[in-house]
């Protein structure tokens, strides 16, 4: 695994379909220039269809304790896409762009990665840091066949924590909100060591010892290490989701 110098100046400062149903199948007979309208119909791609703006609001639900804030989020990448690719899986290996922001809070891999895919539509991505009882609000387009959003970030004072979501689907209206747990990258081992972690509390990035597991649910602060788990530990979701239909 190769490792990635990070500078983290920021973070010590402060992710229709139209039926046609015809009771009557046979119907009536169709001129050529009827026929000719309904294959460019058929014809239009996605790419013409409207798009949607969403407002994606997130809330850092972990205890502003202790120095270092207890847990502050990294500038959070979200993405449109179509519902045939993951950003991350639970159960599955995480990419090496993923472990970069779940392991140093490095996202532009993962940034190149989404821009340079047809899968996707649009990506967004935070100004800065989050802070425990704090929030941002993002906007980003989706368009049909492209209607499902994803998002990472890393809670910045662990070995390879981050909260996300998975590829779920954009309300058609209205708004739908999301309770975010924190998941493990399975790709450092969770020393809670001072000098394996890259956040406000340590100042150690590209350090840390390899690990070779699947993205999982994360076991939290135990204590075991240099963190202590009253001051940078979290009981439950760590961010609420809540994302709105503009247009």
């Amino acid at each position: 695994m190769r490792k990635y110098a990070l500078v983290l100046t920021c973070l010590s400062l402060s992710l229709a379909l139209v039926g046609c149903s015809d009771d009557n199948p046979a119907g009536p007979e169709l001129s050529n220039s009827d026929t000719a309208t309904i294959e460019i119909d058929k014809s239009l791609s996605n790419e013409a269809a409207p798009t949607a703006t969403y407002e994606v609001v997130i809330e850092n639900l972990t205890p502003a304790t202790g120095p270092g804030m207890s847990q502050p989020f990294s500038p959070p990448i979200l993405a449109t896409h179509r519902n045939d690719m993951h950003v991350f899986k639970m159960g599955a290996a995480a990419s090496s762009a993923l472990e970069m922001v779940a392991e140093d809070a490095v996202g532009g891999p993962l940034i190149d990665m989404l821009n340079g895919s047809d899968r996707v539509h649009d990506v967004a991505v935070g100004g800065g840091v989050i802070h425990p009882g704090a929030d941002m609000v993002l906007e980003i387009a989706a368009r049909p066949g492209a209607r499902t959003l994803s998002m990472v970030f890393m809670l910045v004072n662990t070995n390879d924590a981050f909260g996300g979501l998975d590829g779920v689907r954009l309300p058609a209206r209205g708004e739908a909100t999301y309770l975010v747990p924190a998941f493990d990258a399975g790709t450092e081992l969770n020393t809670e060591s001072a000098g394996d972690i890259p956040g406000p509390c340590c100042g150690s990035p590209g350090m840390g010892t390899d690990e070779d597991e699947v993205v999982r649910h994360h076991m939290g602060i135990q204590g075991h290490g240099d963190l202590a788990a009253a001051t940078y530990g979290w009981d439950g979701p760590v961010a609420r989701v809540t994302v709105r239909r503009l247009n």
